[in-house]
């Protein structure tokens, strides 16, 4: 009655699903470990599973050299290219971690019902992503924050898979966060909203000297090297509908692009859109000899939409509809406002490039990423 009643385990579901994919297995003669491999005319592709009780007893020396063996039994048979992922089956992160590291893995975590796939790792691997993260989402025990299994709750209500970069370095667009992260995952966007709205709560009281003392003028930069212009207008608004239109634009757009691109890569995007649209301001009035002064965070906001709008178009992750959409709805309304203003004080000049600054920004950060993993995959 017990073996009629025991949980089916993801290498359960592994052991099935492999083979049917072309995969053969390789007896290791190791407790807890199983190899199944693919070849295709010289290129061979091995899934090295290793559960949770031979990891407690592995090390990172012996992780490699067990490797490098496995690896060399391929090579012998005449293998000239060798793609190997590993899958860690535990819940002990750090440790799977530890001995994974410098090797391209994945660790699956049915305790707690989540994929872990670090930003430095393969995104996809002979179509194992999608299956996992589905038999996690609809399979995993459901457990509270501290651990203790939960009863009567199925599993798509709480615990989703997750990919730990979405809310560290990395960005990739995919999966969902899991209930409690989700609050504090974009916390950069909710800072520079907080921050906004602070200066413009100050800016009822002290609107001349705050204006005139922080606002961007080509004149007052060159001439008179007050640099810091170039920043503080970026925080500086002129009434309520601007403040509004530019942070309620931040905060749907911007959380979009910090989820994907990780806290760092996104407020360096932001930051240096917006300095990027106040010295396209300075060069555009400097040019056509008018000495206008311009604030507002909406260079820096068009940044943001022009780094979404690439990533969400090399990703074209299909299952992402509600951001697409989200996009979609933010850029018409932000170009229809460029068409509408452009015969009045909106400072289009800025908001160009702002637009054009964000989306270079999102290709070096995906350019960078798509060359380090394809070095790390080459060295494995």
């Amino acid at each position: 009655m017990e073996e009629t009643l025991r949980k089916d385990t993801m290498a359960d579901r592994l052991q099935r699903f492999l083979p049917g994919r072309g995969f053969l297995p390789v007896n290791l003669h190791a407790e807890g470990m199983s190899l199944y491999y693919r070849t295709d005319e010289g290129i061979a592709t091995l899934v090295w599973i290793i559960g949770d009780q031979a990891l407690t007893l592995l090390d990172a020396g012996q992780y490699r050299a067990q490797g490098e063996t496995i690896r060399s039994m391929f090579l012998e048979n005449g293998m000239q290219t060798i793609h190997t992922l590993t899958l860690f089956l535990s819940s002990d992160i750090k440790k799977a971690r530890v001995v994974g590291d410098g090797t391209p893995f994945w660790i699956v975590d049915e305790a707690y019902g989540r994929l872990v796939i670090y930003e430095n790792q393969p995104e996809e691997f002979a179509g194992l992503k999608s299956m996992i993260e589905q038999n996690l989402h609809f399979g995993a025990d459901i457990r509270n924050e501290n651990g203790a299994q939960k009863s009567g709750v199925y599993a798509e209500q709480t615990v989703h898979p997750i990919k730990k970069a979405r809310y560290s370095t990395g960005y990739n667009g995919t999966g969902t966060l899991p209930t409690g992260i989700t609050r504090w995952v974009n916390f950069i966007t909710f800072a520079l909203v907080a921050i906004n709205v602070i200066v413009f709560f100050f800016e009822q009281k002290f609107y001349e000297p705050m204006i005139s003392g922080g606002a961007n003028s080509w004149t007052r930069v060159t001439e008179d090297r007050q640099i810091y212009r170039l920043i503080t207008c970026m925080f500086l608004h002129s009434d309520n509908e601007h403040i509004i239109g530019n942070m309620m634009t931040l905060l749907f757009v911007g959380s979009a692009l910090e989820e994907r691109m990780g806290h760092i890569r996104y407020t360096i995007t932001y930051m240096l859109s917006g300095l990027i649209a106040s010295l396209s301001s300075c060069f555009y009035h400097m040019k056509i000899g008018e000495n206008a002064y311009s604030i507002g965070a909406s260079g820096a906001v068009y940044g943001v939409l022009g780094a979404l709008a690439f990533l969400m178009f090399v990703n074209r992750d299909k299952r992402d509809n509600s951001t697409m959409i989200r996009l979609i709805i933010f850029g018409a309304y932000m170009v229809f406002r460029v068409i509408e203003d452009s015969g009045s004080n909106i400072d289009n000049a800025a908001h160009i490039g702002g637009f054009a600054a964000g989306t270079l920004f999102a290709f070096f950060f995906w350019l960078f990423r798509k060359n380090r993993r394809s070095r790390y995959q080459s060295r494995a």
